[in-house]
């Protein structure tokens, strides 16, 4: 299977996931990240569209006071990149390409070199640590300049055993779905 037709087989497979499972499953999800020990300040997260996994718990979790210590930002697509803005509270987000929320252009930029740990959405991941995206290549290339931890965040629907890898494919270090953690490296 090509990876366009593997895209539409598993987005058609998500989207069947009802509002009541995927609270579920994102539940669970938030409650693994939020328990990692993150050794980390600077934390790329990612806001869900349609039916991928909501993390906005774990966003909130590390927005707290009490986290301080930690920066929360979220991707912003600007022309044909995709760059990495801090964000302080939800009210700093706007409707960007796609329909998807991304930080206003005034919240303060990062560059991938900044950033130490990055959640991943995707379409499907292998248990190699591969991940097949939307097929924009807009986090391969941003992946490119990254070189901190990778952690995709998905359904177990999403695990396949092979999905078909390119040379600009960035694979991921672990991934997270409602009922474990895989780690790849």
């Amino acid at each position: 299977m090509d990876k366009s037709q593997l895209r539409y087989t598993i987005a058609t497979s998500r989207a069947q996931l009802d509002d009541t499972e995927v609270q579920k499953h994102s539940q669970a999800i938030c409650r693994q990240i939020i328990s990692l020990k993150l050794n980390a300040k600077n934390i790329l997260c990612y806001v869900a569209k349609g039916q991928e996994v909501n993390i906005n718990h774990a966003i909130q979790f590390f927005l707290q006071p009490q986290n301080q210590q930690k920066n929360v930002l979220l991707p912003s697509i600007e022309g044909d990149q995709l760059v990495a803005r801090q964000i302080w509270s939800f009210e700093d987000l706007e409707t960007g390409p796609y329909h998807i929320l991304q930080p206003k252009s005034t919240c303060a930029l990062f560059s991938a070199e900044q950033i130490d740990l990055a959640f991943i959405p995707g379409i499907a991941f292998d248990k190699k640590g591969h991940r097949l995206g939307r097929g924009a290549g807009y986090y391969d290339r941003f992946l490119h300049f990254f070189h901190g931890k990778k952690i995709g965040i998905g359904y177990e629907l999403q695990l396949l055993e092979k999905i078909p890898i390119e040379s600009h494919d960035v694979p991921i270090d672990s991934l997270i779905t409602e009922k474990t953690i895989y780690h790849f490296t």
